[in-house]
């Protein structure tokens, strides 16, 4: 009899698909219009242009079957860029069932406070918040000024 693993624990089956949308990152072109089946470029009419900053937000949707979950990977660096992009690419703050960060930079992090008041207002209750518990050890910025 053999023992069964982690990962068989944790019940994890194959997804159909696996769509991330990047809400942030620290490039955009809005005269970029080019498409393939693998990714797509949002067109949207001036004067509405995603933004960018120096940071990551990307929303996850995984689908099996008939069920569906998404996730928020990261939260950029400002809420305002964040929101922006959010509702431009039209994320519904309600699908969003968990969020989990990478690891404890700002620019990861520092737009989830008044996100995650607009999931949870969305959805009427808090959304489970996941990460490392080194996550927010102390950091050191180094500036090479001396």
């Amino acid at each position: 009899m053999s023992e069964k693993t982690n990962l068989d624990k944790l019940n994890i089956r194959e997804a159909d698909r696996l769509e991330i949308t990047v809400l942030m990152d620290n490039y955009t072109d809005m005269l970029l219009t080019e498409r393939t089946d693998v990714y797509r470029r949002p067109q949207l009419p001036l004067p509405n242009i995603l933004l960018a900053e120096h940071g990551l937000s990307c929303l996850i949707k995984v689908r099996a079957g008939d069920e569906e979950h998404t996730v928020l990977l990261d939260a950029a660096v400002t809420p305002a860029c964040l929101l922006n992009n959010a509702k431009l690419l039209r994320v519904e703050p309600g699908s969003i069932e968990a969020v989990v960060l990478s690891h404890g930079h700002p620019d990861h992090f520092l737009g989830l406070f008044e996100f995650l008041k607009l999931v949870s207002k969305e959805r009427n209750e808090e959304v489970p918040l996941y990460l490392h518990p080194d996550a927010f050890l102390e950091r050191r910025l180094n500036t090479g000024i001396i």
